[in-house]
C-alpha cells in the first residue's frame, strides 16, 4: 500500500430493517420530529377561551372595574382619585394575561 494514498471512505449504511412478520415498512424517522409551535390570540387552545371567552372576559373585567368604582369610590370620595389608576394597572395586568398570544399546537 502507497503512503500517500487516501484512506477508504466510510461507507454509511442504512440500519438492517428486520424482515419478518412484524417488519415497519417506510421510513424509519420522524422527518420532523419538534414541529414548530404556533401561538394565536385568536384560535382556542387547550389552555385558552377562544376569542368568544376572550371578548366575554374583557367585558366583564371593565364592567366590573365602574361596578367596583360605584360601591367603593362614589363620586366626589377622595378615594375616587386613588381607585382608577390602582384599577387601571390591575386590570391591565388582566387584560394582559388574557389577550396573550397562547400556543395553540
Amino acid at each position: 500500500m502507497d503512503e500517500k494514498s487516501a484512506p477508504p471512505a466510510a461507507t454509511s449504511e442504512p440500519p438492517a430493517i428486520w424482515a419478518g412478520p412484524l417488519a415497519r415498512s417506510g421510513q424509519l424517522d420522524d422527518p420532523n420530529p419538534n414541529p414548530k409551535p404556533v401561538y394565536s390570540r385568536w384560535e382556542g387552545g387547550p389552555l385558552s377561551f377562544g376569542p368568544w371567552g376572550r371578548v366575554g372576559l374583557t367585558v366583564l373585567i371593565v364592567a366590573g372595574a365602574f361596578v367596583g368604582f360605584g360601591l367603593f369610590a362614589p363620586w366626589g370620595s377622595p378615594f375616587a382619585i386613588v381607585y382608577w389608576p390602582i384599577a387601571a394597572v390591575y386590570n391591565g395586568f388582566l387584560l394582559r394575561a388574557i389577550w396573550r398570544k397562547t400556543r395553540v399546537r
